[in-house]
């Protein structure tokens, strides 16, 4: 019978769950401080903003059954799917900044639209 590393480690990880989690523990408190700046400049690179932004959606109820295509259509939408104004990717909201629609009951993914378009839709 070939070795198998996946189901090793999954053994080794439930016999010594309090010890690995203990160890880890004690590896954040005393590096508390590289890992401030190493998740300050990952939350700037592509990943880390396309990681935040679906972490995002998923805390405000979005459902939708592959998040990577539904970010992969956030970003290449232009226009607002309801006034046609082109989109931009701004930090602080103005009326031109992309927005995912969504029903706040539902979870249910509608449009991508500008925030002017989304406001008007609550």
């Amino acid at each position: 019978m070939p070795f198998d590393k996946k189901e090793w480690c999954k053994e080794y990880y439930q016999k010594n769950k309090e010890k690995i989690k203990e160890q880890e523990k004690r590896y954040r408190q005393k590096n508390k401080e590289k890992l401030k700046v190493y998740h300050k400049k990952y939350s700037q690179t592509p990943a880390g903003k396309k990681n935040r932004r679906i972490n995002n959606w998923k805390r405000l109820g979005v459902i939708f059954f592959d998040f990577e295509l539904l970010h992969d259509i956030y970003i290449s939408t232009t226009h607002c799917d309801e006034c046609g104004v082109e989109l931009t990717e701004d930090k602080k909201f103005k009326s031109t900044t992309r927005c995912l629609d969504h029903c706040h009951e539902t979870g249910e993914v509608r449009n991508i639209l500008c925030h002017t378009c989304n406001n008007k839709r609550r």
